[in-house]
């Protein structure tokens, strides 16, 4: 309970790398000189020493604090520190929150932990903290949730098809259990053609039509010149060894999904869509898809705070000394 009795009231976000730390205060000593800028914001050395005192407490307050190495892993560097309170007041600019709403967050983990004020204050105090520290990090652990539900989480969405890729494309990549490719396929064959020339043009306008939101399996009927052409050009699944160069080497290319470019053969031109991978070891898959699918959000969820914190930043005035 010791632990759990000053932990904010929302849930920890499983992912990502980004920024944090605190505001500064306005008794700052003469001798505070000032680190950087951001916007009409100041951030002091003090600020910086503030946060290494308090790094401890901001883990367990901070949810985009998991998704930073620098921050997670080791001591950071002061540069780093001060790097990470710039996001943080750009964040804090975007998504402001009222003391009130901090008190309701407070108020909250008391009842859930069953604590007067009095008890929180002496429970942060002999962990070496006081109850203005821990209000201000409240504070910033809401405007960063704020910035998780209102602009990252819908931009983050891992689909099984990105898992299986991971999958086939990283683990199963080592394995030496053969893999399974099911393809679809569109052939253009130099002799149903006038000339080479023509071959090529009616594959580049198959591609195009493809790329433009035509059905795969409509162009293949209307244009493919191999046999599975009334199946919508679908070849069921192949071996690595059933498939002749280069289709076999563009096909080991493709995510499940996509498409490939004009695969130029000796016979013509070829358009090939990879539907899915499968292997004798499709149980382990099973067994790593919640792992995968959280390791993939969580670099999702860096790049998205990594975009979200660019934008802000060239939308302000910043000056790190």
């Amino acid at each position: 309970m010791m632990k759990k009795s000053f932990r904010r009231a929302f849930p920890r976000a499983p992912l990502f790398a980004l920024v944090l730390a605190h505001a500064a205060t306005s008794h700052a000593g003469l001798v505070d000189k000032i680190a950087a800028i951001v916007n009409a914001d100041v951030i002091l050395n003090s600020d910086v020493d503030r946060f290494e005192r308090t790094i401890s407490l901001r883990r367990e307050l901070d949810p985009l604090f998991g998704f930073s190495a620098e921050m997670e892993g080791g001591k950071p560097t002061r540069a780093q520190i001060l790097e990470f309170l710039v996001q943080e007041r750009l964040i804090g600019a975007a998504f402001k929150v009222a003391d009130s709403e901090v008190e309701q967050e407070i108020q909250t983990v008391q009842r859930s932990n069953r604590l007067s004020k009095d008890d929180l204050s002496e429970f942060l105090k002999s962990k070496g903290f006081n109850y203005d520290q821990y209000f201000e990090l409240m504070r910033v652990g809401l405007q960063k949730r704020n910035l998780l539900d209102r602009e990252i989480r819908s931009r983050v969405n891992i689909s099984d098809d990105d898992v299986r890729n991971y999958y086939f494309n990283q683990v199963a990549k080592t394995s030496s259990t053969p893999l399974e490719y099911s393809i679809s396929l569109i052939a253009i064959n130099f002799k149903t053609y006038k000339n080479n020339r023509a071959a090529e043009q009616a594959a580049e306008d198959a591609l195009r039509s493809i790329r433009q939101g035509e059905a795969f399996a409509d162009v293949a009927r209307r244009v493919s010149d191999d046999a599975s052409a009334s199946s919508g050009g679908d070849l069921g699944y192949l071996s690595s060894d059933q498939l002749a160069e280069p289709l076999k080497a563009s096909v080991k290319k493709l995510q499940i999904g996509s498409l490939s470019d004009l695969i130029r053969a000796p016979a013509g031109f070829m358009i090939a869509k990879l539907a899915d991978i499968r292997s004798a070891e499709n149980q382990k898959l099973v067994e790593m898809k919640e792992q995968i699918r959280e390791q993939l959000a969580k670099e999702e969820y860096k790049k998205q705070l990594f975009l979200w914190a660019e934008r802000a930043r060239n939308g302000a005035y910043v000056r790190v000394n």
